[in-house]
Formats: C-alpha cells, sequence, structure tokens
C-alpha cells in the first residue's frame, strides 16, 4: 500500500473512533466511505486466509485484525413498542465493544437507559479489531500511532455489520452495578 493511502487510511480511522458517541448518527454515505476502508481490510484478512503458503510474520499480523466472537454494540434511543427494539439489519459497518463490562465506557452514565445487542460472529463473518489495526500500524509503521485517547481505547472497538443472523440478544436496560 502506498503511503499516502495509508496515511489516509490511519487518519481515516481515527475520524471513525473519535466520533460522538452523543450527537448524530453517521449518515449513509459516510458509512459507505468507511466500508471501502473495512472491505479492503476484510479482503486482505480473507485472501490470507486462503494462502496456502505459511504466512509471515507482517501477514499473520494482518490476520490479527480479525475478531470472532461475542460483540455488544448500546443503543441510547431505541423503540420499546417496535420489533426489535426498531433494531434495523445494515450491510454497514458500525461500532461494536468486545468489552461485556460497560463500566469503562465514557459515555454511559449511570442514570442512562440503553439497548444492549449482543451478537456472535461467525469465521466467515467477522469483525474488524481496531486495537489489531492499531498495533499492525504501528508495528510497520508508525510506531507512535494511535486512534484514540486511553479512555476511547477502554472501549475495546471493532466493526461489525448489524445483521440478525448474529444477533443473540437485545436487552433494554437500566444501568445496573
Amino acid at each position: 500500500m502506498e503511503d499516502d493511502s495509508l496515511k489516509r487510511m490511519c487518519d481515516d480511522v481515527k475520524k471513525w473512533v473519535n466520533h460522538s458517541k452523543e450527537g448524530y448518527k453517521r449518515q449513509t454515505k459516510d458509512l459507505i466511505y468507511f466500508d471501502i476502508i473495512w472491505n479492503s481490510i476484510t479482503k486482505s484478512i480473507n485472501e490470507l486466509q486462503k494462502k496456502t503458503a505459511p504466512l509471515n510474520e507482517e501477514e499473520k499480523d494482518i490476520v490479527q485484525m480479525k475478531y470472532e466472537g461475542t460483540l455488544y454494540r448500546i443503543h441510547k434511543k431505541y423503540k420499546t413498542n417496535e420489533q426489535n427494539y426498531g433494531v434495523i439489519q445494515t450491510e454497514h459497518y458500525v461500532s461494536w465493544t468486545k468489552a461485556g463490562d460497560f463500566n469503562d465506557l465514557y459515555w454511559i452514565h449511570k442514570d442512562s437507559d440503553f439497548l444492549t445487542i449482543i451478537a456472535k460472529t461467525t469465521p466467515e463473518l467477522f469483525a474488524i479489531d481496531l486495537s489489531g489495526f492499531t498495533n499492525y500500524i504501528k508495528k510497520y509503521y508508525n510506531a507512535d500511532y494511535l486512534i484514540g485517547l486511553p479512555v476511547i481505547l477502554k472501549e475495546q472497538e471493532v466493526v461489525f455489520p448489524i445483521k440478525y443472523s448474529t444477533i443473540q440478544d437485545i436487552i433494554p436496560k437500566k444501568w445496573i452495578d
């Protein structure tokens, strides 16, 4: 990848991560723009996983951007009287966390009502781990690269579309200590 393209990608990932959790939601045109980045990473991971020759260290680190497991997505605005509380399936990637403990999410307050969407990835439909992305960039291109402040890094953000087939539960709740 050319240095200009990689620098733009790194800057764009920072913009993604530092998007307000309280303000407006991302517009479709923005989601499409970011989907190009996420699809590029997904394609690279898929190609490397199909490779029959042993992977070199850098290729292994690219594959480490893949996250398989349980994901959590928080919606502070939801509709109690609609199917699935108004959660809509999308082909666009959105932010999730792999942290099951929400105490470190700075944007959820103890008096907040919120909806928790719990999903499980599959080997074929996996999430992209932004910590893995950061580790890769730091190791190979820019040792000083950070996608956000420590408070943001505690979110353990991954990106993944909302797919009904992967959702295990949707739970409306008030914060409970």
